[in-house]
């Protein structure tokens, strides 16, 4: 499978297969010509993990997805986490990817535009919401330009918001706007568009 210097943006909603569909993309994958090391070896492929494991729970969850890694070849693979302190350091953290390995798959948006949203509270209290929306936009934004850049190809998880009720409290119609938006720079600038349905891909662009 090839989709070199592409970037494919899979999203879906909760429990869809999104993840497991992004990995078994990306683990298909043919590193392209020159990502390889002295050595000739072929480069790693690199797991940008954006959720930080704070409970039980989320440590649960983090361990399911190691575990689903661990079914290919686990030597092919290494993990960069991205903390929540370091949650608005994205563009950085994706260079630090990118230099790392032969392609990349960022899994995912919805806990990142989370991370964000807490980094905020704790480094600018009191930002206004749709500043603190355009924070997270303007990063994300300067995200795809690193990645785009790169030249390798990159597979981007999110979850699909806003198909429910208008939530009742400020920050969760504040974490809906975020990733509502953050989720439209992703499909602008993607090269493919796949949504999940019940485990079932449907290509959108």
């Amino acid at each position: 499978m090839h989709i070199d210097g592409n970037i494919v943006f899979c999203t879906g909603g909760c429990r869809s297969g999104k993840s497991a569909y992004a990995l078994n993309l990306v683990s298909g994958l043919t590193c392209k010509k020159g990502q390889a090391d002295s050595a000739g070896q072929s480069a790693p492929k690199v797991f940008v993990a954006t959720m930080e494991a704070r409970d039980a729970e989320s440590r649960e969850r983090v361990r399911r997805h190691q575990e689903e890694r661990m079914q290919g070849d686990a030597s092919e693979w290494q993990t960069l986490e991205i903390p929540i302190a370091q949650a608005l350091n994205l563009p950085e953290k994706l260079d630090e990817a990118c230099a790392l390995g032969g392609a990349v798959l960022l899994d995912c948006l919805s806990t990142w535009v989370s991370a964000c949203l807490e980094a905020v509270r704790i480094n600018v209290p009191g930002l206004e919401y749709s500043q603190t929306e355009d924070m997270i936009a303007e990063v994300f934004a300067a995200a795809l330009l690193r990645l785009r850049k790169s030249g390798l190809p990159v597979v981007i998880v999110s979850c699909e918001v806003g198909l429910g009720l208008v939530p009742a409290d400020r920050e969760s119609r504040l974490f809906r706007d975020a990733l509502g938006r953050v989720n439209q720079l992703a499909a602008a600038a993607a090269d493919e568009v796949v949504v999940l349905l019940s485990g079932l891909p449907l290509r959108l662009k």
